[in-house]
C-alpha cells in the first residue's frame, strides 16, 4: 500500500491472519510495534508493543515518519509467525508471533480502551461490518486524526506466505 500522513495522524494497523486468531503491526509516526489482543478494545489506538520488535539498521533511516511524504509499505507475516515490515523497498523490522486470538472489535457499551477519555462514543460501524473476526481474514485500519490527513490507498492483500526465510 501507498501511505501518507501529517499532523495528528495516529497511523495505522494492519490485521494479518495468524493461525485461527490475528496479528496486529502497529504503524504510526515513530515506530512500529505489535499486538495479538484478542479484543481490539485492549489496544485500541495504542501503538502495540515495541519489545518484540527488531529493527533493522534501515530502521532509523524512515523513522520518525515526515508529514505528508508517500511511503510504499509493504508488511507480511508468514503461517509459522515470522512478520516482515518493508517502507520503501527497505526492510524495517522483523517479529515472529507465537500465537493469536481471534480478533473481536466490539465495543461493550460504557467500555473504554486506552487513551480514549476524551471521544464520546466508541464504536466501529458499518453495513455487515462483523465484529467478530473469522479465521483467515484481514483488514486495515486507518487511525483517527484531530487535524492533517491520514491517507493508505492502491492496498493490494496477497494471502498464503509458507515461511520468510531466516536471514544469515
Amino acid at each position: 500500500m501507498d501511505y501518507s500522513r501529517s499532523r495528528s495522524a495516529r497511523g495505522l494497523q494492519l490485521i494479518h491472519p495468524r493461525d485461527k486468531g490475528h496479528a496486529i503491526v502497529h504503524i504510526n509516526k515513530g515506530g512500529i510495534g505489535i499486538s495479538t489482543p484478542g479484543e481490539w478494545i485492549k489496544v485500541g489506538y495504542v501503538g502495540g508493543s515495541g519489545s518484540s520488535v527488531r529493527k533493522t539498521h534501515a530502521f532509523d533511516n524512515v523513522f520518525p515518519l515526515v508529514d505528508e511524504q508517500v511511503y510504499a509499505i509493504v508488511s507480511r507475516m508468514a503461517h509459522n509467525g515470522s512478520c516482515e515490515v518493508f517502507i520503501d523497498g527497505n526492510l524495517v523490522a522483523t517479529s515472529n508471533v507465537r500465537s493469536a486470538k481471534p480478533l473481536s472489535i466490539e465495543i461493550p457499551e460504557g467500555e473504554r480502551f486506552p487513551r480514549s477519555s476524551s471521544w464520546d462514543k466508541l464504536a466501529f460501524k458499518g453495513d455487515g461490518l462483523p465484529m467478530q473476526w473469522e479465521r483467515n481474514w484481514a483488514g486495515v485500519i486507518v487511525e483517527p486524526l484531530d487535524s492533517g490527513s491520514n491517507i493508505c490507498h492502491n492496498l493490494r492483500y496477497c494471502h498464503g506466505i509458507a515461511e520468510i526465510p531466516t536471514p544469515e
